[in-house]
C-alpha cells in the first residue's frame, strides 16, 4: 500500500472499493492495528457477498411473486433458507416471506 495518502480509496479485485478507516463527521479515522486493518477488509468483503445475496433472493421472490408455481416457489424457499442460514436475513424475515408466498399459491 506503499504510495497511496489517508483516506485514498484503491480497489483489490476491481470490484470492492476498500478506504482503510472510517469517516467520523469530517475527519478520517484510520486503524492502527493490524487486525483492525484487515477487519476492515474483511467488513467490505462481507459487505458487497451479502448485498448480492439479498439481490438474488429479490429475484427469487419477485419471479415466484409474479409467476406462482411450486417450482419457483421451491427455488425461492431454497434462497430464503440459504440466506437466514448465513444471516443474510433474519429468519422470521424469511418465514414471514414464505409464508405469503405459500398463501398466494393457495389462492391461485
Amino acid at each position: 500500500m506503499a504510495g497511496t495518502e489517508w483516506g485514498e480509496k484503491f480497489f483489490t479485485d476491481g470490484s470492492i472499493p476498500l478506504t482503510l478507516g472510517n469517516v467520523i463527521g469530517e475527519k478520517l479515522t484510520m486503524p492502527i492495528i493490524k487486525s483492525a486493518k484487515k477487519q476492515v477488509r474483511s467488513s467490505a468483503r462481507r459487505k458487497k457477498a451479502n448485498a448480492d445475496r439479498r439481490k438474488a433472493i429479490k429475484g427469487t421472490v419477485r419471479s415466484a411473486h409474479d409467476k406462482t408455481t411450486p417450482e419457483t416457489l421451491s427455488a425461492a424457499f431454497k434462497a430464503l433458507d440459504k440466506a437466514a442460514n448465513r444471516h443474510t436475513i433474519h429468519r422470521n424475515k424469511a418465514a414471514r416471506l414464505k409464508s405469503r408466498l405459500s398463501r398466494k399459491l393457495r389462492t391461485v
